[in-house]
């Protein structure tokens, strides 16, 4: 069950970041207007991993905002952001915008019934 909500879910955030247009490209990106709170978000960037049934799961947050989610080995990209103070992200591809439950402090991501670990 958890692997198909998973599933569900990625398949889901592939679908939410196709809505941009060359206009707001023209303009700057959501990741360009952001980029003074990516600067501070720093320590949070990097790889945060776990497993499940024995496979490997990671979050990548890069400075850039972007970063790439390994599930069960296939690479699947993403752009994040940090405003008020949480953390969001949004696959390629999909316009759905979800929030990633960094805590900064313990180095964790928890994400459904999962603990990321940063590295």
């Amino acid at each position: 069950m958890k692997q198909y909500l998973a599933f569900l879910l990625g398949a889901v955030l592939l679908l939410g970041t196709g809505c941009n247009n060359n206009k707001e490209k023209k303009e700057g990106s959501t990741e360009n207007k952001e980029a003074p709170a990516l600067k501070a978000a720093g320590d949070i960037t990097g790889t945060y991993a776990t497993k499940e049934n024995d496979m490997p799961m990671e979050f990548i947050l890069n400075a850039d905002g972007t970063g790439n989610e390994n599930y069960h080995g296939e690479m699947r990209p993403f752009t994040w952001l940090q405003k008020e103070g949480k953390v969001f992200f949004t696959y390629n591809g999909e316009p759905t915008q979800w929030e990633l439950p960094v805590d900064k402090e313990k180095g964790e991501i928890h994400y459904g019934a999962l603990v990321y670990k940063k590295k």
